[in-house]
């Protein structure tokens, strides 16, 4: 019995019951172990005695009792780092809150379900989530619990698969949703015309020169006028004078001494219709664009990610644990792109445009970014994703065979039908969170649904600084004119 007793795995296992033969062959006593207080759960306890022909003794002996109704002092040990707002740490003044804790608090004071229990929760702020090698060693919270060092380990743990050969799961609580705080995309330049417009126009000046210049040449071979110089004579001057065209510049025709109008006239009525409209469409594309700003196309999706080929950063590769296993080639592609830097790094590049930054979207609205990212960055340069690059559930991490697990899931599923646990994110993120950070973040992802897919009715806010600019050219010259009467 005392070698059963002593096994390592042996402390997950409250319902033991051991048959030891007593020195009468027809007898023998039933033992189990305490499993309760901090130096004494090993201990053995006798329940009963059987003797054949007279039952147990006492013959009214429960031989699984409830050992978890009082924990005598036996100490719990969780794991977990400060992610808030999920888990609040602060271990130099004594602080744990977040949505996670309140429910091991809620558990353990509350409910009271593991009365005269004591509790200390390990930080693993330098491993964090760590990871569990083949071997089932570990470090980090998940190998604290793999190990049995910890008896639960908390802070956004997901259900990932490889870990679940060494580790069990509680029931899920949250969903979360992985996704990246993208640069803002940068505003457009006064570029009335796309770049293939411009191309076009380009191609319509140099047809143009070809044009002016072909018919001037056989204009004059057909008068007879081969050396004639002067005006179209050279392809440098068609050039310019039909960039001049386009600038809607008047042209400057040579009239013949035979008044005959040759061809180089009707090319140039030609191309001043032609130039009238090109610039009569670069007017009112200038006048949107002033009027409207414009932008480049925004990283709103998992495919924009993958297109824009942009890396996305974290403290940790616990971001990649969900979708490491994948083969579809965007994530093959974003895996490569994930970069692992230090809080430092991450900050100073908030304003590069060159990275992308993970968060995690709560289902009450909001997330979870790290103290790296401050209001200016949040608000100026930086906007959610509309879709999320992958989504979870939320789980506890807890040895194989946890005693306490169905009680947990049961106090989980009593949260959950109370709606409890959507009211702590509430509270929580309002005394934890910085609000100016969330408050950007939430209207990043506001106006998604406020821009419209259609024309935008011009308002006056669309044109006011044109007005204002025009108020002020009016003041300057009432202000000149008075001077001038003065004088």
């Amino acid at each position: 019995v005392s070698s059963i007793f002593a096994l390592r795995s042996i402390e997950i296992i409250p319902d033991i019951l051991v048959a030891r033969q007593l020195d009468d062959v027809d007898s023998f006593e039933l033992v189990t172990m305490k499993f309760t207080g901090e130096e004494t759960w090993r201990d053995e306890l006798v329940l009963a005695r059987w003797r054949r022909g007279h039952g147990f003794d006492p013959p009214t002996v429960d031989l699984f009792p409830d050992r978890m109704a009082d924990m005598e002092g036996r100490q719990l040990v969780f794991a977990t780092i400060d992610y808030p707002p999920y888990v609040i740490l602060k271990s130099d003044s004594n602080i744990l809150d977040g949505v996670e804790s309140r429910i091991l608090l809620e558990k353990l004071f509350v409910v009271g379900w593991q009365k005269n229990a004591t509790w200390r929760v390990v930080d693993h702020a330098v491993d964090r989530w760590g990871t569990i090698w083949e071997n089932g060693s570990g470090n980090g919270l998940l190998g604290a619990v793999a190990t049995g060092a910890a008896d639960a380990g908390f802070a956004a743990v997901y259900r990932w698969f490889p870990e679940f050969l060494w580790v069990d799961y509680s029931r899920p609580f949250l969903r979360a949703g992985i996704a990246c705080l993208a640069p803002r995309p940068p505003e457009v330049p006064l570029l009335p015309f796309a770049p293939p417009l411009w191309a076009a126009v380009a191609a319509s000046v140099l047809l143009a020169t070809i044009a002016l210049y072909t018919a001037r040449i056989t204009s004059n071979w057909v008068l007879g006028d081969v050396q004639a110089t002067g005006r179209y004579s050279t392809v440098e001057d068609c050039f310019f004078r039909s960039v001049g065209l386009l600038v809607l510049q008047t042209p400057d025709l040579e009239r013949r001494h035979t008044r005959v109008v040759g061809p180089t006239r009707h090319v140039l009525s030609w191309l001043l219709i032609a130039y009238l409209l090109v610039t009569a469409s670069y007017g009112s594309g200038l006048s949107s664009v002033l009027t409207v700003p414009r932008y480049d196309r925004p990283i709103d999706t998992v495919s924009d990610l993958h297109e824009s080929g942009l890396e996305w950063a974290e403290r940790h590769l616990v971001y990649l644990y969900s979708i490491r296993e994948l083969t579809d080639q965007i994530y093959v592609d974003l895996i490569d792109l994930f970069r692992v830097l230090t809080s430092d790094v991450l900050h100073s590049r908030t304003t590069t445009r060159d990275l992308a930054f993970v968060i995690e979207r709560l289902p009450g609205g909001y997330f979870t970014i790290g103290d790296y990212i401050d209001e200016e960055a949040a608000s100026r340069w930086l906007r959610p994703m509309r879709e999320d690059i992958y989504w979870e559930y939320v789980v506890f991490a807890v040895p194989k065979g946890w005693a306490y697990l169905q009680r947990l899931d049961d106090l989980i599923d009593r949260l959950l039908q109370a709606g409890i646990m959507y009211a702590w994110e509430g509270q929580v993120a309002h005394k934890w969170l910085v609000p100016r950070v969330q408050l950007a973040a939430q209207i990043g992802m506001r106006s998604y649904a406020q821009s419209p897919d259609g024309p935008i009715q011009l308002q006056l806010t669309h044109v006011q600084g044109e007005f204002a600019l025009l108020g002020l050219g009016l003041c300057l010259a009432l202000v000149v004119l008075l001077v001038e009467v003065a004088v």
